[in-house]
């Protein structure tokens, strides 16, 4: 443990990661805590260091965001899902084994710098059964799209229920509960899905992302993961989720 005793680097992290927390970004992860150390002099093995980063979660002085993420929020994330729960009900019914997932542009309304007034509902499943979800929704009013692409014209959305873009379900994605997609998926999909749906601006889409892991504590690790799956850059976002040295 270096020329520091244990007290010593238990003092360390919790000045670096609780005293001065307003200070730190919303996110940051194990990786980053070590080479703060390494770079203050302290050498520590990783069950120690997990150890004392597990004692400040007990102390409520930082809370678990995903395997080896750790956050300064305390609130988990909420997500409103009454905005899909009538589709939801709706495919439940008419197809009771089907797995899917789905989400709306209406339930992150709450994080846009501008209002939106059309919403597009995403449900993902297997692509062997798209075509008779195709067939079934339109009887309830909805316009209803297989994979479409970006080349394809920009389609607004019906009066009534609105637009349903459905897509297949993509590999290692967050999973759902009760079939509503989680908010780690929802905010990853949205960048992916904003230039090929015209859905909004990627400056818009970004400060979406931004609002909504800053509102409420996401699993950053899923995030993260499942926009690798998805091949979508975000390291824009290190100034949420990296440490800084004074």
């Amino acid at each position: 443990m270096s020329k520091h005793g244990k007290s010593d680097t238990r003092q360390v992290l919790r000045d670096y990661l609780v005293t001065d927390l307003k200070e730190r970004p919303a996110y940051f992860n194990l990786q980053e805590i070590s080479s703060h150390l390494r770079k203050a002099g302290i050498r520590v093995s990783p069950n120690t260091l997990k150890t004392y980063l597990s004692r400040f979660m007990a102390e409520g002085g930082i809370h678990g965001a995903g395997r080896g993420w750790y956050s300064r929020i305390p609130q988990p994330f909420v997500l409103d899902t009454a905005p899909i729960q009538k589709l939801i009900s709706r495919l439940r019914q008419a197809f009771p084994f089907l797995d899917f997932s789905a989400w709306s542009t209406k339930q992150i309304n709450p994080y846009t710098q501008h209002i939106l007034n059309c919403f597009v509902c995403l449900v993902y499943a297997d692509p062997d059964t798209l075509p008779a979800i195709a067939e079934e929704l339109p009887g309830y009013g909805y316009l209803v799209e297989i994979d479409p692409g970006k080349s394809d014209a920009p389609i607004a959305a019906p009066p009534g229920e609105g637009r349903v873009v459905l897509r297949k379900t993509i590999k290692k994605q967050p999973p759902a509960i009760k079939n509503a997609a989680p908010i780690e998926k929802i905010l990853v999909d949205l960048w992916y899905e904003s230039p090929k749906l015209n859905l909004m601006d990627p400056s818009e889409a970004r400060i979406v992302i931004e609002n909504a892991v800053e509102r409420g504590r996401v699993n950053m690790a899923a995030l993260l993961g499942y926009a690798g799956e998805r091949r979508q850059d975000f390291s824009w976002m290190k100034t949420i989720y990296q440490l800084r040295n004074k």
